[in-house]
């Protein structure tokens, strides 16, 4: 069983049922507390699996009232009861604290490295460390998106009620990540994998104007599909994480200096073949003379 504040007013929605027909002093408010009992994986009443499901009730400190007690689906507004040994269509089936204290011992800790490096899994055992992280992309969020008990619990139903985002311009991912990915992209090409026309994609590419959320889904899995080809192609590894895919793309790239072949100097873009048209006719009359033509 766990204990929650009620701190918002579609939380204290839930308790109209509750409240209705009772003297005030005797409501459920906010700022109050309630119960949300933890429901076994396959415990949820008959009926309502695959669904979403979140049992609250007023606070009640006797623990010997729990089983007695009176719970409400907070998604279909249902009354529920709860038991610890077994489930049907009016009944959930909950965890007591030893099977969550014994579940606790052979939790897996994605935070931490065995002895050999691997992540932590259930069957680890020994001294664990630190895991590196080598972070990608910072995003700012204001102090109160640290409901992490509350939202794992299903109090907070959507994550967007909760977060705030402070994007800087200098860390815009779409300007950082997003458009040096695409200049590397012959135009043929994005326009066959985009569908778009070749005088949006140089407004867009150029970052001379903003593409609406469906073309700029086009634009971001076009980038993705090139990094990915390039990582692959350079047996460089390949991150399941579509952000750190950038990023691995954009550290090999910038590893990787290419030079026009006819002269040495560097190439003007990563789409140049040679630095400028004396360097082209150069290397045309070489290759004139190694055929024999």
């Amino acid at each position: 069983m766990t204990t929650y504040a009620i701190t918002t007013r579609p939380i204290a929605d839930w308790f109209r049922k509750f409240n209705r027909g009772k003297e005030y002093r005797d409501h459920v408010r906010a700022f109050g507390f309630l119960l949300s009992p933890v429901v076994q994986p396959f415990g949820k009443p008959l009926g309502l699996a695959g669904k979403p499901f979140l049992l609250v009730a007023p606070y009640d400190k006797t623990q010997s009232a729990w089983a007695t007690t009176t719970f409400v689906d907070t998604y279909t507004r249902a009354d529920f009861k709860i038991s610890t040994t077994k489930f049907d269509t009016q009944t959930a089936r909950v965890r007591t604290y030893r099977e969550i204290a014994t579940k606790y011992l052979d939790h897996p800790d994605p935070r931490r490295l065995d002895a050999n490096g691997l992540p932590c899994r259930r069957a680890t055992s020994g001294l664990l460390g630190p895991r590196h992280v080598n972070a990608v992309d910072i995003e700012q969020i204001g102090k109160e998106a640290n409901r992490v008990d509350e939202t794992a619990a299903g109090l907070i139903q959507s994550t967007a009620d909760i977060y705030t985002t402070y994007t800087a311009p200098s860390r815009d991912r779409w300007t950082q990540q997003i458009l040096p990915v695409l200049r590397d992209i012959p135009a043929k090409d994005l326009v066959r994998e985009t569908g778009l026309s070749s005088s949006a994609l140089a407004e867009s590419v150029a970052g001379r104007s903003e593409p609406h959320s469906a073309n700029r889904r086009r634009l971001v899995a076009a980038a993705q599909r090139h990094a990915r080809e390039h990582l692959r192609k350079h047996g460089a590894p390949i991150p399941r994480n579509k952000t750190a895919l950038l990023h691995a793309y954009l550290a090999l790239r910038a590893q990787q200096v290419e030079r026009c072949c006819p002269c040495g100097k560097l190439l003007p873009s990563r789409n140049a073949t040679y630095c400028g048209h004396a360097c082209k006719q150069r290397a045309y009359r070489l290759r004139v003379a190694r055929d024999g033509g």
